[in-house]
Order: C-alpha cells, then sequence, then structure tokens
C-alpha cells in the first residue's frame, strides 16, 4: 500500500496520467470529426457522388470526350439560335418607314432662298435677278404647345408636321407677305426631343443623337459617340462587352460582338447603353481552386479555359479526380476526372454556359492533415502542462 502510494507521487505517473488524458482528447476530436464539425468549405467528392445516387435529379454525368463533343455542338447551336432570334426581334420591330417629324422643345435652323436680292433679308451683291441668294435665318424653338414665332410670320403652329410639310407651310407664310420674290425655305433640326437616340454608358462621348431620314444602325450611333471605352479585356478580348437597347419600354442585350458582325437597324426613341459586363460570369467555387471567383467570359468557355482564368487548381487542396459542373437550370451534374488523360481531352471541349458553377472539392487528405494538425497542437499543450507539473 505504502509502495503504490509512492508511486502515485513519481514523475512517472503523472506523465502516464497526462499521456491518458491526451489520448481521451485524441479520440474526443476524432468522435467530433465524425460529427462533420471539422472546418469545410463545401462537400467531399464522395458525398456529392453518394446523395446524386439517391436522388433521381439532378442525374451526374461522368463526361468523356464523345460526351463533351455532343454538348460543345448543343451550346453553340444554341447560341446560334438566341442570336438569330433576337437579331429577327430587333429588325422587325423597326417601322418600314419613320419620317422626320417635328416636335415641342425642337430646335430648328431655317434657311431662306431667294431671288436676285429680293427681300429684306437677302445677303451679298445682286449678280441678276436670277441669281438665288442664300439667308441665314437663325435658330428658333418650338414651344411646350407647338408652335414657333418666325419674323415678318409672327407665331404658326408646326408640331406634329414632317419636314416636308413643315417647310412648305413656313414658305406659303413667307410669300403670302409679298416682299420675297421666289422664295424658298429649308428646316433643318438641329436639336430633336422627339425623335432622337440616345447613347452612354462607356463610350467616349455620350450623346443625343437627331433623327435622320434613312435612319442608321448600331454600329454607326456607336462610333458617333466616339466608340467604346476600353476596359480590362474579357478573355483577352474587349468585345466581351454588352450592350444594353430600350425600345418601346423592352430591354434587349446584345453582344457588342453581335453589334459589330450585323446590321442593327435603330428607331427613333432608342436609349442605349454600353456596359463593361460580360456575356458570360462561371462562379468558381471549392477549396480546389487557387483563387475562387466569378470569371467573366465574352462567349460560353470551355471548362480548360475556366480553369486558366482561375489561375488553376490548388496544388495543395485540389481533388483532380472530381470537377463538377452545376448546370445554371439545375438540370444536371457533370463529373470530370481531371486526373485522367481523357478527362483533359473532355475539358477541352466541355462547354461552361453563363450562370453554371464550377465546383472542385478539396481533397480528403486535407481533411485528414487538419485532424492531424488539431491533435498536435492539442498534444503539445497536454505536453507543456505535463513538463510544468
Amino acid at each position: 500500500m505504502w509502495v503504490c502510494d509512492s508511486f502515485r507521487q513519481t514523475k512517472g505517473y503523472i506523465f502516464w496520467y497526462e499521456t491518458q488524458k491526451i489520448g481521451g482528447v485524441f479520440l474526443s476530436m476524432l468522435l467530433v470529426c465524425g460529427c462533420s464539425f471539422m472546418p469545410s468549405t463545401g462537400p467531399h467528392a464522395s458525398l456529392i457522388v453518394k446523395e446524386a445516387k439517391k436522388q433521381s435529379h439532378p442525374p451526374l454525368v461522368n463526361v468523356e470526350p464523345s460526351v463533351a463533343e455532343k454538348l460543345a455542338k448543343s451550346v453553340k447551336e444554341f447560341e446560334a439560335r438566341k442570336e438569330k432570334d433576337l437579331l429577327f426581334t430587333l429588325q422587325n420591330t423597326q417601322e418600314k418607314y419613320i419620317e422626320n417629324q417635328i416636335y415641342p422643345g425642337d430646335s430648328l435652323n431655317i434657311v431662306l432662298w431667294t431671288q436676285g436680292g429680293q427681300g429684306g433679308v437677302s445677303e451679298g451683291e445682286a449678280l441678276g435677278a436670277m441669281v438665288p441668294h442664300r439667308s441665314q435665318m437663325g435658330m428658333f424653338r418650338v414651344d411646350g404647345r407647338g408652335f414657333i414665332y418666325l419674323p415678318y410670320i409672327g407665331l404658326i403652329h408646326i408640331s406634329g408636321m414632317n419636314l416636308y410639310k413643315a417647310q412648305e407651310f413656313i414658305r406659303s407664310k413667307f410669300a403670302a407677305t409679298h416682299q420675297f420674290v421666289g422664295i424658298d425655305v429649308v428646316v433643318e433640326p438641329k436639336v430633336s426631343h422627339g425623335q432622337n437616340i440616345v447613347i452612354m454608358g462607356a463610350v467616349n462621348k455620350p450623346s443625343i443623337l437627331n433623327w435622320r431620314d434613312g435612319g442608321m444602325n448600331l454600329a454607326e450611333a456607336l462610333a458617333w459617340a466616339g466608340g467604346y471605352v476600353v476596359g480590362e479585356s474579357l478573355h483577352g478580348t474587349d468585345l466581351g462587352m454588352n450592350i444594353l437597347l430600350v425600345r418601346k419600354s423592352r430591354a434587349y442585350n446584345i453582344p457588342l460582338r453581335t453589334a459589330l458582325l450585323n446590321k442593327i437597324p435603330l428607331m427613333a426613341g432608342d436609349r442605349i447603353t454600353l456596359q463593361h459586363k460580360p456575356s458570360v460570369r462561371v462562379i468558381c467555387l471549392g477549396a480546389g481552386w487557387s483563387a475562387p471567383k466569378i470569371a467573366p467570359f465574352a462567349e460560353p468557355p470551355t471548362l480548360s479555359q475556366v480553369m486558366a482564368q482561375v489561375n488553376g487548381l490548388n496544388p495543395q487542396a485540389a481533388q483532380g479526380r472530381a470537377v463538377f459542373i452545376f448546370k445554371h437550370d439545375h438540370s444536371v451534374i457533370y463529373k470530370v476526372n481531371f486526373a485522367r488523360l481523357t478527362g483533359m481531352e473532355a475539358s477541352q471541349i466541355m462547354p461552361v454556359e453563363d450562370g453554371d458553377m464550377v465546383y472542385i472539392p478539396a481533397s480528403k487528405s486535407v481533411t485528414m492533415q487538419q485532424i492531424l494538425g488539431m491533435f498536435m497542437f492539442v498534444a503539445g499543450q497536454g505536453m507543456s502542462v505535463a513538463a510544468i507539473k
């Protein structure tokens, strides 16, 4: 009994007791890990596969090069149909012919042409009775009621007239004064409020463009506004910019590339905004990425292009045997084995669309390292306590 009591007072017993206590802590940690309380950036690949097998929707599809080729063809056809439908809509919403009309708030430049120095407003030296002379009357603004005040004539209503009717109407009024011989009138709209095209956003010269007979297309309007402002390139190209066209209370998103490759006619009243906004955004999540982020592209990229844009996989954590693509419409989950040659080939073909999420889970070895790291920390603390005692 005395020997046993003496042994309990020795350092050996203390060390043995503390070691047992550390072992108990370690077992507790394993239990905690088993309860899934370890730090995590998302589920492991095995859990995703297990859950997908339990559920009938969305299905999990293993991607081989042949599957990737079919998907790439399908996406290409879809993008072509989408562009064709957009162009058809924009070209068929345009009226066949849009007259240049006068509205309240418009500013008009009025020019008179008379013969041989006749009339009180002719200028220059007369060269003969039949020589026409140009007289610049000046700029006149149409008031809110649609009236305009002109010398020799007074107040007249011209709102709602097209330019040809307005010119003939003003000419008849001047002719009725009997102060002009062989008079003709030219009306030039300088500022149009009722019929204009507003272009703004990422352009060098935001502008209000007057509507003109014969119309204009979208590319011409961009040129009139000084071209687009060069911003951060999207996958090596500035053509990833987006054009927002508002027409008759409807909004259309037009890729800049589409606007330059096709003749898109504009309508009076169109509102155009250029945006540094990519057509495709891919969500890259998971500890397997070197730098998780939202990757922008001008057009649907391949999986390998997405991986390159996000600086590749994290060599310390990535589970390359399972790269998952969650479709934006929740229709299917694709799995690519990037650790195999066929998987790498498939990644060069596999298309990724706007709103898709590419998830690369962490390897299970990362979780094991977390467990061992916590164990070594607690064990070190226990050893320190034992040494002090």
